[in-house]
C-alpha cells in the first residue's frame, strides 16, 4: 500500500489479515448518534467546529459502554474487578472476554479495534498507556474477521485525541484534512502531514501517535459471527 492510499479507501470492508497497522486494543462504544449529540457542544475542541464528533479512540469523544465497578450510568456496563486487563487499561485485549460482559440489552454497542500505525511504534513515552498496550496481543478475533475502516485519529500516548479534543484556532483549522464519513481523517498522508504542526503547537502532548480505527459492527452481530458453526 502506498502512503497516499486510503486504507482500502477508508470506509470499505476488509479482513483483519489485510489491516496494515498493529492491532492495539478493543472496546465497545456507545451508539454513534448519541455520542455525536453528546459532543455537539464541543466545537471549540475540534478541528471541525460545525461537526465536532468523530469515531475517535478518545473515550471523552466517543464513550465506552464499559465503566468501573463503582459507576452507575444509564446504558453502561459496570466491569467487575476480576476483569484484570480492563481494570488496568479500561480497554480489552480479548474479544471473547469483552463480549462475555455484554448482556443482550446492550446489543447496539459498536465493537471497535484500535490500531497503531507501525511507523509510530516505539515513539510513545515509556511507562505510558500505549507501550503497555503494545505488550499484549489481541486475541479472540479471527484473521478472516470483517472490519470497516473508519479513519485515522491523531492522539497522545494516553489516547487523547488531538484533532477532536484538544482545541483549535482558525489558523489550524485551515490545515484540517478531508474527513471520512465517520468524522476522522480520511487519508494517511494527510494525517502524517498534520502531526508535526500539532506537536509544535502542543509539545506537552508530544510525541503524538497515528491511530487507525476499525469497526467490527454491533456487539450482537460480532457475537453471532464468533459462534461455532452447527
Amino acid at each position: 500500500m502506498t502512503g497516499s492510499q486510503c486504507l482500502k479507501n477508508r470506509e470499505d470492508m476488509m479482513l483483519l489479515s489485510e489491516v496494515p497497522e498493529r492491532p492495539l486494543a478493543l472496546d465497545l462504544r456507545i451508539d454513534r448518534a448519541k455520542a455525536a449529540q453528546r459532543w455537539a457542544a464541543a466545537g471549540d475542541y475540534s478541528l471541525w467546529p460545525d461537526a465536532p464528533f468523530g469515531c475517535s479512540v478518545d473515550v471523552a469523544v466517543w464513550p465506552s459502554v464499559f465503566v468501573g465497578p463503582d459507576a452507575s450510568l444509564p446504558g453502561r456496563i459496570s466491569v467487575p474487578p476480576q476483569a484484570e486487563y480492563w481494570s488496568a487499561f479500561q480497554l480489552w485485549d480479548d474479544l471473547g472476554e469483552l463480549l462475555g460482559y455484554v448482556p443482550p440489552d446492550h446489543a447496539s454497542g459498536e465493537v471497535i479495534l484500535i490500531c497503531i500505525d507501525r511507523a509510530f511504534i516505539g515513539k510513545a513515552e515509556p511507562n505510558t498507556l500505549t507501550p503497555a498496550l503494545l505488550d499484549s496481543k489481541i486475541s479472540g478475533i479471527r484473521m478472516d474477521q470483517h472490519l470497516t475502516a473508519l479513519g485515522y485519529d491523531i492522539c497522545d500516548t494516553y489516547l487523547s485525541s488531538m484533532i477532536l479534543n484538544a482545541g483549535a484556532d482558525d489558523q489550524l483549522r485551515t490545515l484540517a484534512p478531508s474527513r471520512s464519513d465517520s468524522g476522522l481523517i480520511r487519508e494517511r498522508d494527510a494525517a502524517l502531514a498534520l502531526v508535526p504542526e500539532l506537536e509544535r503547537r502542543d509539545p506537552g502532548h508530544a510525541p503524538l501517535l497515528l491511530m487507525a480505527v476499525y469497526s467490527l459492527g454491533l456487539a450482537s452481530n460480532v457475537a453471532l459471527a464468533l459462534r461455532p458453526a452447527g
